[in-house]
């Protein structure tokens, strides 16, 4: 049986997979990882999703826990010869909030409610460089059973 907070990172990433095709521009769902980025370079377009810090606020035997997640996205210029780096990476946000802010039943039974969007950050390209990207934050909030 797994932990709900893996439940939860396992769901992300079946959801953040369909961030691609023709409703989603950026396609940064070509590849989903979870865990450290690395190879970005080699692997646009793709999301990383990186689960961060988690508080607790005890509340009797179960826990009220939050969880922080990290979804940096990366997208070639090149692959996108209509769009400005600025509107690539405007897609990129838009396409990862479309798909993290769509309610999804699965993942509402795993949590109290919908992930809470915190931040965007966008990441320009290096000189030379075709990578673009954006660093999204959310937190996610779900009861877990407190260790016994």
């Amino acid at each position: 049986m797994a932990l709900v907070p893996t439940s939860i990172t396992d769901r992300l990433k079946t959801l953040l997979q369909g961030c691609k095709g023709t409703s989603y521009p950026s396609n940064v769902g070509t590849t989903v990882f979870v865990g450290q980025v690395k190879g970005a370079e080699q692997q646009a377009p793709c999301l990383f999703i990186l689960p961060e810090r988690e508080t607790a606020d005890q509340r009797y035997a179960q826990h009220l826990m939050t969880r922080t997640y990290r979804l940096a996205a990366f997208a070639k210029l090149s692959a996108h010869p209509t769009l400005s780096e600025h509107g690539l990476i405007d897609q990129i946000i838009y396409d990862v909030r479309k798909i993290m802010e769509t309610r999804d039943s699965t993942l509402a039974a795993l949590t109290n409610g919908t992930p809470q969007f915190i931040s965007a950050q966008p990441g320009y390209h290096e000189d030379g460089g075709q990578i673009v990207g954006a660093a999204l934050e959310y937190q996610i909030t779900f009861n877990q059973a407190a260790p016994a």
